[in-house]
């Protein structure tokens, strides 16, 4: 009874791991990318602001 319980388990957690795995990789690339939008954000909206006068 037990160990059917303990195997879905540890096939549960193995499969949390890998998709928290997953999501950490996506929100690092996302992270190393979020600068440089931020930077193309705020420029495109400095030219719009100065060309808008």
């Amino acid at each position: 009874m037990r160990a059917p319980a303990l195997s879905s388990l540890t096939r549960w957690l193995r499969s949390r791991t890998a998709a928290d795995k997953e999501l950490l990789a996506a929100s690092s690339t996302l992270m190393a990318r979020a600068p440089q939008k931020l930077f193309v954000f705020f420029l495109s909206h400095a030219l719009a602001a100065l060309f808008d006068k």
